[in-house]
């Protein structure tokens, strides 16, 4: 991991009450040093990603680290997916409604379709699309997009 790790922990949460076990899980979530959390309220997911992302990169965070708030996550989530070092990663995650799939998804030679991918082994699989909870992005990605 980086010495000058600073991770924007965010939470997108257009909810009026977030469900206790996630509290829980974000109480308990271990954080390098200058680290924050901040919740973003505004009308839709996207707008909310885009504005975490432009705070990570106008505030000089190295990382942005996205929580949905209807996850919990393990203590160790964060630490552990910094030390994979890689631009973009998330901790494998499963659909919340029927079928409980997980959401790795491979592209298809339709533009914008992705079939579901169950990882067959542990260790880091290389995915097309993931779901936004529990994902870990350098700043440096952002900044090298246009934005939105």
């Amino acid at each position: 991991m980086r010495r000058s790790v600073r991770v924007l922990v965010g939470v997108p949460c257009s909810w009026e009450a977030v469900p206790v076990p996630f509290v829980q899980s974000l109480i308990g979530l271990r954080l390098p040093p200058r680290s924050e959390v901040r919740f973003v309220r505004l009308h839709t997911l996207d707008q909310m990603r885009n504005e975490l992302a432009r705070q990570a990169v106008e505030e000089g965070f190295s990382h942005l680290f996205m929580l949905d708030a209807d996850m919990i996550y393990p203590s160790d989530s964060l630490i552990r997916l910094l030390r994979a070092d890689v631009d973009v990663i998330c901790g494998l995650a499963c659909r919340r409604t029927p079928p409980h799939v997980p959401v790795c998804l491979q592209p298809t030679k339709e533009p914008f379709v992705f079939q579901v991918e169950v990882p067959k082994e542990r260790g880091l699989i290389e995915c097309g699309a993931v779901g936004g909870g529990g994902t870990l992005i350098r700043t440096e990605v952002f900044q090298k997009m246009e934005p939105p």
